[in-house]
């Protein structure tokens, strides 16, 4: 054996035995990658391009990079050092069987397609440096000469190593997964996104064994399976597990039942509180957390590049159930008050006309008076009549007679009373709240109850990419639990039964050409432009979506073909049923005064009394209180010894009358079908949807299907500054949520080269046939708005104004102006505030403040922000004020969940 196989048979066994940090340490000191920040060496197996962050609205992506493995590549483990000739090697050697390898490339200087037979030099100098970090080389310096031509040799020592170093070990050194750095990303301040500042390169493919410009060092091949033991391969065996933090998010980013996530995302959770002296609430919670999540790439025979994102979340979330507002009135009135009394007694003659004449005295009124204990204590309304004493026609006894003659009114004696007396102290309300003097005042309690949702949402969703257009198939299917809703057994076998839909897995035609990398972006914004039920939960939603890839990097984001989406989606939304309650319909009082005279008459006496009554008005009266069957035409005068008592008094008195109300909604989730579809390019988005709700819930069977259909189109230039929207929908059966309704709005910003900006805009909201009843009580609408806007922004401080017209259009909200400013306090403290200073409505909000700090400036750190508002209710006794305070609380980690080469 010559002398140098000795020296390299230790040195490679000081190489097999060395830790794998020492050898890092090596390959970095030979140009070999190694991250230190990171404390790992950047791998690559396949070509992983670097993903851009998600973008803001004024920062459209247009181009998004996703370059895919080849089919059926090898599997292997490199570190690598740069080559000096570039190769093409998307596909591997048909001869070569996948094997798992473990290689260390060294750059040649050999420009040709031919392996290396030999090693120059300088390949061998940097040879010796790189051994001389492991142990003493100097043996070896004198060497080199011999191991130029001992090439050969040294590679048959290199199998044996492996074979005794390795293989026998049945282990091999683990990499850890590469993670690209965050130095080139930038933070967007505005919506605390990170967001890419540089442009994705792809990476390099690994070389093949039969196509290389490198030496490699090879694991030796495992024996191959017998032919007959071979398995079938399954129709995605060209797909493999990715890392992670190797795939571009905006790939996987969409809506989880209105939250945003990405395969970054693990898990996010927000909460929020309010307190109030008139309103109580329960705590609002939402968050997920992420159970499992895989991404598989790679690319079928006919150069179809496929990515595949599971992944498997559980959701929390608060949904609206009960609502009630209660509302007492303490309403000042004056009450007004009569006092009504009338005897007439005379000789009993008149009414025995044939009769021999009789010294008698007769009543010629029925005995009625109220019972003085029957009077309501809430009302002051006689409850009962009292019919004993003396009864019409009846004889009056000399002693009583004698009795009712003394000065002032009497009735006559204890059980022998006659005539009328009506005491009534409430005959209603004379005077109404600023009439009476006084001030009411208005007690309004709110109460808040949420039910909370535990589910299971599994999220699916399959890039195709070609050399020419790229499709995207979404498929959400999720299950919760909705406790108290009205049929939850319904809910649940909806949710269940869309576990017969299909996953959607959209086809896509290969080719003889590589896929394209670069795919439309307009793809994803098509994706999450469809138009899903908004407050819903989702049970299944299919979608599909394709678009043109992009070929010229350089082609204006205007000229880049528009996507189209279609979406099936089914779940359960909101149905509100509203009822108002009067408990108290103000017939009752509470804090009487003592009554107050107003005017009274008196007079009592013979015939030259009762000459002055109307025998018509008096027998009138008498019919309508009971007593008497027909008027009595009665003459006074032919009454023989006629002797009446008459007076009537009017009082008034202070009371507060009890006026309450209770309003309530109960809010169901009720079967929900909708499809939607969209195109969607740069600047122009125009949509369809079509759905019914099965609204169990309601009274009448004929308005249980609440179907509609609709559409809208909005064109936005962010370089003009120009934002334009108009769409309309139609409902069968609308009510005070789900109606038929036609919108538009258009806004221009005038952009200023140091920043500052002013905006203005103008919309139309006409609502057309929003219910106007809750029950049998009309309560009218207020669907419809025309407002007016401005929007100024200077520096870090931005100011705006909106105003609202009322009357413009039926149904119309109440005229209102409100003012609102904001500004951003450093990089982690933000306030901002509203006014409302003029509102023809009876609720206004009135004031509000919010100062909110972040812990850092990401999408995911923690935040907390602080609030009051004061809200006015106007009632006819004055305005009750209600100050509400709210905290909330969100974070979650991933901290950048959008950003590429993040760390989970």
């Amino acid at each position: 054996m010559p002398r140098s196989r000795p020296i390299l048979r230790s040195l490679l066994c000081a190489i097999a035995s060395t830790p794998f940090a020492t050898l890092a340490a090596a390959m970095e000191a030979t140009n070999v990658s190694v991250d230190n920040s990171l404390e790992q060496v950047n791998l690559s197996p396949t070509s992983a391009p670097e993903a851009q962050a998600v973008q803001s609205p004024t920062e459209v992506s247009t181009v998004v990079q996703n370059t895919v493995p080849g089919p059926n590549p090898k599997q292997q483990l490199i570190a690598r050092a740069p080559a000096t000739t570039a190769q093409d090697e998307s596909k591997p050697s048909a001869e070569a069987p996948p094997t798992a390898q473990l290689i260390a490339q060294v750059p040649t200087t050999d420009s040709s397609e031919a392996p290396a037979t030999g090693l120059s030099s300088a390949e061998l100098i940097q040879l010796a440096q790189l051994l001389s970090q492991l142990g003493d080389l100097s043996a070896l310096q004198e060497q080199l000469s011999n191991i130029q031509e001992e090439l050969s040799e040294i590679r048959s020592v290199v199998r044996e190593l492996q074979q005794e170093n390795l293989i026998d070990s049945q282990e091999r050194p683990r990499l850890p997964e590469a993670v690209q750095p965050q130095g080139n990303v930038a933070t967007n301040q505005e919506n605390s996104r990170p967001v890419a500042t540089s442009s994705p390169v792809p990476s390099t493919e690994a070389s093949t064994e039969t196509d290389s410009d490198v030496a490699q060092i090879p694991v030796p091949t495992p024996d191959p399976i017998p032919e007959e033991e071979t398995p079938a391969p399954e129709a995605d065996d060209f797909l493999q597990k990715m890392p992670l933090n190797r795939v571009n998010p905006l790939i996987t980013t969409q809506n989880l039942d209105g939250v945003p996530i990405s395969h970054f995302s693990d898990w996010e959770i927000a909460a929020s509180g309010l307190l109030s002296d008139a309103t109580t609430s329960d705590v609002n919670v939402d968050g997920f957390a992420r159970l499992d999540s895989d991404i598989f790439q790679g690319t079928t025979a006919d150069n179809v590049a496929v990515t595949d994102f599971r992944g498997t979340y559980v959701r929390l979330r608060s949904a609206a159930q009960d609502r009630e507002v209660e509302t007492e009135i303490d309403q000042a009135v004056t009450l007004g008050g009569y006092l009504y009394q009338f005897t007439l007694t005379g000789g009993c003659d008149i009414l025995d006309p044939g009769g021999g004449g009789s010294d008698e005295t007769c009543s010629f009124l029925p005995p009625v008076a109220f019972d003085p204990q029957s009077y309501d204590p809430d009302t002051l309304l006689p409850g009962r009549l009292l019919d004993s004493g003396v009864a019409f026609g009846g004889v009056v006894s000399e002693e009583n007679l004698a009795f009712i003659k003394q000065p002032g009114f009497q009735r006559g004696l204890p059980g022998q009373e006659v005539g009328i007396e009506l005491n009534v102290p409430n005959s209603g309300i004379v005077a109404v709240g600023p009439e009476t003097g006084r001030q009411g005042q208005t007690i309004r309690r709110e109460n808040l109850d949420n039910t909370y949702s535990v589910g299971i949402a599994n999220v699916r969703q399959v890039l195709k990419q070609n050399d020419q257009e790229a499709v995207l198939g979404r498929t959400v299917r999720g299950f919760a639990a909705i406790p108290n809703d009205e049929d939850f057994g319904l809910d649940s076998a909806v949710q269940l039964a869309t576990l017969l839909l299909p996953d959607v897995d959209p086809a896509l035609e290969g080719g003889d050409a590589p896929p394209n990398p670069n795919v439309n972006a307009n793809l994803f914004s098509a994706a999450n432009n469809s138009r899903l039920p908004a407050n819903s939960f989702t049970a299944y939603q299919g979608s599909v979506s394709r678009a043109e890839s992009v070929t010229d990097l350089s082609t204006p984001p205007e000229d880049i073909p528009a996507a189209t989406s279609n979406s099936f989606w089914v779940g359960l939304s909101p149905v509100v049923d509203r009822e108002i309650e009067i408990l108290e319909d103000g017939s009752r009082f509470k804090d009487f005064s003592g009554p107050r005279l107003v005017a009274a008459a008196y007079g009592e006496g013979g015939a030259e009394v009762a000459d002055n009554l109307s025998a018509q008005v008096a027998a009138t009266l008498l019919n309508e209180v009971g007593g008497v069957d027909q008027q009595l035409l009665l003459d006074f005068d032919d009454i023989q010894n006629a002797y009446t008592q008459i007076g009537l008094a009017f009082f008034e008195r202070d009371a507060t009358q009890i006026i309450k109300t209770r309003y309530s909604e109960r809010t169901n989730y009720v079967p929900h079908l909708s499809f939607t579809g969209n195109r969607t390019d740069n600047r122009n988005r125009t949509r369809y949807y079509l759905g019914a709700l099965i609204d169990y819930t309601a009274e009448d069977t004929q308005d249980w299907l609440k179907a509609y259909v609709g559409g809208d189109y909005r064109y936005q230039n962010v370089n003009a500054g120009v934002r334009a929207e108009v769409g309309g929908i139609g409902y069968l059966n609308p009510d005070k949520d789900y109606y038929s309704r036609l919108w538009g709005n258009v806004a221009k910003t005038f952009s200023a080269n140091n920043g500052n900006s002013f905006t203005l805009a103008a919309g139309l909201d006409y609502a057309i046939d929003q219910d106007q009843q809750i029950g049998d009580i009309f309560v009218g609408s207020t669907g419809s708005r025309a407002t007016v806007s401005a929007a100024a922004r200077l520096g870090g401080v931005t100011l705006s104004a909106d105003q609202n017209f009322g009357g413009l259009l039926p149904n119309s909200d109440e005229s209102n102006l409100t003012l609102r400013l904001g500004t951003q306090l450093g990089d982690n403290f933000s306030l901002s505030g509203y006014y409302t200073p003029f509102d023809e409505d009876t609720v206004v909000a009135r004031y509000g403040v919010n100062a909110g700090i972040k812990f850092g400036s990401f999408y995911n750190s923690p935040s907390l922000v602080f609030g009051w508002s004061q809200d006015e209710y106007k009632f006819a006794t004055g305005t009750f004020t209600d100050d509400r305070f709210t905290v909330s609380f969100s974070t979650g980690q991933p901290n950048a969940p959008f950003v590429t080469g993040t760390r989970r």
